[in-house]
């Protein structure tokens, strides 16, 4: 909601019209979903296992573009991508040794590699909405459905919220959110989805390093090594893919 505040006043100044056909409407509160779902079990896998787990299951979506591009006759399934999937699954089985008894449960991988899918879906459509509307827009109405379809999870929570984590939702939801997520459709306008992904995948190199600061989490080398992994199947999944376009 406050990403969907933060790009409507945006859009205001800027005096961008936020009107769409009626089509459009239906596509974007399915793909707000999509968003939603991506949100959810980013921020799941994180609180049932560790920033470092979440972010090395999210790296696997250039595979996902792989695949759906596949089923959208865009692309096809190579030995080269195979190659590229056993890499990216033997960094992950590498990391969970290294974890906490509890991140071993298979649940927190299979919900990680949900959030990386629900975002491959997501980047792909958003391509092929920003040939036709402003990256502003989309964003715009993706972040209200999306805080729609979340909405109503809040009365299942007896948790009211200190002004400090608002402050800090604000922030995540107006720099982290609003302006990257805006950003991120800028950029799907003119470059290819698997284009936008190698510079996506380069998030769990920064974020893990900032989890080891400023959370503490564990760094071993099981760790370091399938996280080398996962990063470097995903560039390379993301760099194969934009020498075909």
């Amino acid at each position: 909601m406050f990403a969907a505040l933060a790009i409507y006043g945006f859009c205001r100044y800027r005096a961008i019209a936020l009107h769409l056909p009626r089509n459009y409407h239906y596509k974007l509160l399915a793909s707000g979903l999509l968003l939603a779902l991506h949100w959810w079990s980013f921020f799941y896998v994180i609180q049932i296992s560790s920033v470092t787990l979440g972010l090395l299951t999210f790296a696997c979506f250039p595979m996902f573009v792989g695949v759906i591009s596949y089923f959208f006759g865009q692309q096809k399934i190579t030995l080269v991508f195979v190659a590229q999937a056993l890499l990216c699954l033997a960094g992950i089985y590498l990391v969970l040794p290294g974890e906490q008894a509890n991140l071993s449960n298979v649940n927190a991988v299979l919900i990680g590699l949900f959030s990386a899918l629900s975002f491959a879906l997501l980047t792909v459509f958003n391509r092929q909405y920003v040939q036709n509307m402003k990256p502003e827009r989309i964003a715009f109405w993706q972040n209200l459905y999306a805080a729609s379809w979340l909405l109503p999870l809040l009365f299942t929570y007896q948790i009211i919220p200190s002004l400090n984590e608002l402050l800090v939702l604000a922030l995540l939801g107006v720099v982290f959110t609003a302006l990257a997520h805006t950003l991120l459709l800028f950029s799907l306008k003119t470059i290819p989805a698997f284009t936008v992904s190698i510079a996506v995948s380069l998030e769990p190199v920064y974020g893990i390093f900032a989890a080891y600061l400023l959370l503490n989490e564990t760094m071993t080398v099981a760790i370091f090594a399938g996280g080398l992994l996962v990063l470097t199947a995903s560039v390379w999944s993301a760099n194969s893919n934009r020498h075909k376009k």
